[in-house]
């Protein structure tokens, strides 16, 4: 082989992977309204996987109408997603946003934030006298300390 001679090159190939299924893989289940099965949809890819040998985790960004179990919050449906998956992550990084009001997340995530800040105004307003306020205002304050 001499230096003007062409070199060809083999071409590169993809990893191979079980089943046909990319290295890594990942789908984004999406839908428009509550209660339509995006986490039975979820669950079910979820349960396939992991019959199929893959490594799958399943995660919820956003779940509203948690509720405190054994010293943590807890969603049915990010439960759900953890019960089909055999990969278990940190609820961290599976539901970063797990928030107790029962409502669509943004109305859940502005009604907790406003009661957080309500909350501290009652903790503040209890520590030192507070400005003259209706009581109407006293009670709505202290009831997002419950």
């Amino acid at each position: 082989m001499a230096l003007e001679d062409p070199v060809i090159a083999p071409e590169p190939q993809a990893a191979a992977a079980a089943d046909g299924l990319p290295p890594r893989f990942a789908c984004f289940v999406a839908g428009t309204d509550t209660e339509i099965g995006k986490t039975l949809t979820s669950s079910a890819m979820l349960y396939s996987l992991v019959r199929n040998g893959a490594r799958a985790c399943g995660m919820k960004p956003v779940a509203a109408g948690a509720v405190m179990k054994n010293g943590q919050l807890h969603n049915d449906d990010a439960d759900q997603l953890i019960e089909a998956s055999n990969v278990h992550l940190p609820q961290a990084l599976t539901t970063p946003f797990m928030l107790k009001e029962p409502a669509a997340p943004h109305i859940a995530a502005a009604l907790e934030v406003s009661k957080s800040i309500r909350c501290r105004s009652w903790r503040r307003m209890s520590k030192s006298p507070p400005p003259p306020m209706p009581s109407w205002w006293k009670a709505w304050a202290a009831s997002a300390c419950r």
